[in-house]
């Protein structure tokens, strides 16, 4: 999961220095099996664009507006996860980690 963190700080940046490269900043949703089923592939995993959507979803899970979220991901809590559902509109996969964090598009 760290690589994956990685890869998308580098865009992520240009995007936000470069609105003219046509990067467009969204979220990323992944899902993982927990730690105890030692497998670490990627199970689940949805990209967010719609303006909307991004700024309901950043006050859920960092509680401040999209245009500050800053670049990385950060675990998408128990208690989050049905307001993550409502505002997608649909419920995701049972027995996963999830993860969201911003990624240019």
């Amino acid at each position: 999961m760290a690589v994956y963190a990685q890869s998308i700080l580098a865009p992520v940046e240009l995007a936000r220095k470069d609105g003219e490269r046509g990067f467009v900043l969204c979220y990323s949703i992944t899902g993982f099996h927990p730690d105890d089923k030692n497998d670490d592939s990627l199970q689940f995993e949805i990209d967010i664009k719609d303006v909307a959507q991004k700024e309901a979803l950043a006050q859920i899970v960092e509680a401040k507006p999209f245009s500050e979220v800053g670049p990385g991901e950060l675990e998408i809590l128990e208690e989050q996860l049905k307001g993550v559902e409502q505002i997608l509109g649909r419920k995701l996969p049972v027995g996963l980690q999830y993860f969201i964090g911003s990624t240019a598009g």
